[in-house]
């Protein structure tokens, strides 16, 4: 189980201004992975380099890993953190001991993209394959769900196929794979959480999901996948001093 909650990005900034002392503490290194150089994954990169993990006595590796390979190393012991909160949510339904503690997004922003002149509808994509970053990812996931939607069988209708971080445009120009999963930022802002939270009824509705997705027939209870207690706990303090007050008093 996780023994740590990470507080990520622009929560960082309610304890930003706490003042230096004459002798610099020791800093606690932390392995955190990221999917990709995504917009979603912008804020963790900005309070890196404005120093809010510095501050707040962590530093922090950040090793770019697909979120599949990420949780795999999470549960190993590889990594301290992920930040691939739809694979960490699969291998929870599954048993292993892992939490979502914090969420930026609570909409999908992927697309399906084909460089293929044959391919003008979902099902058209039977037989062929599609290029997600690793397997069993929330890239895996949101295509699986639009498959079911137009009545195919993720499992037989569609080669899968795990290009890494980097690889699925890449291989898209290559026309080296059908088709690939990919994110686009035009609507990010739209799909941000306000606190880095889900309400209960949407964490109920990514459980539904993926139980239908993994084919597990047993209720899960939604404290066994999720726990927001201290994002919500800093997201309230952050509202306790103000956000004009800790941006003046901040970087």
């Amino acid at each position: 189980m996780i023994k740590k909650f990470f507080w990520l990005s622009i929560f960082m900034l309610a304890f930003c201004a706490a003042p230096s002392s004459a002798q610099t503490p020791k800093l606690e290194d932390l392995r955190v992975s990221f999917a990709s150089f995504g917009v979603i994954y912008y804020p963790h990169f900005i309070a890196r380099e404005l120093g809010f993990y510095r501050d707040e006595g962590l530093n922090v590796d950040w090793i770019a890993m697909p979120g599949g390979l990420a949780t795999q190393a999470l549960v190993a012991g590889d990594l301290h953190f992920s930040t691939s909160s739809g694979a960490s949510l699969t291998a929870s339904l599954r048993g292993i001991r892992l939490k979502v503690v914090y969420v930026n997004l609570d909409r999908p922003l992927y697309r399906l993209i084909t460089w293929r002149d044959d391919v003008h509808k979902v099902t058209d994509l039977r037989g062929k394959g599609i290029g997600v970053a690793s397997r069993g990812d929330t890239m895996e996931g949101s295509a699986n769900l639009l498959l079911r939607k137009y009545g195919m069988d993720p499992a037989r209708d569609v080669v899968w196929v795990a290009l890494g971080t980097g690889g699925r445009v890449s291989s898209l120009i290559a026309k080296t794979v059908d088709s690939a999963v990919l994110g686009f930022a035009d609507s990010t802002m739209e799909m941000m959480t306000a606190d880095g939270t889900e309400d209960l009824e949407t964490q109920k509705s990514d459980i539904d999901i993926g139980r239908r997705f993994l084919n597990v027939q047993k209720e899960i209870p939604t404290e066994q996948v999720f726990d927001f207690r201290y994002t919500r706990e800093v997201y309230k303090e952050l509202r306790e001093l103000g956000w004009d007050k800790v941006l003046k008093t901040g970087k």
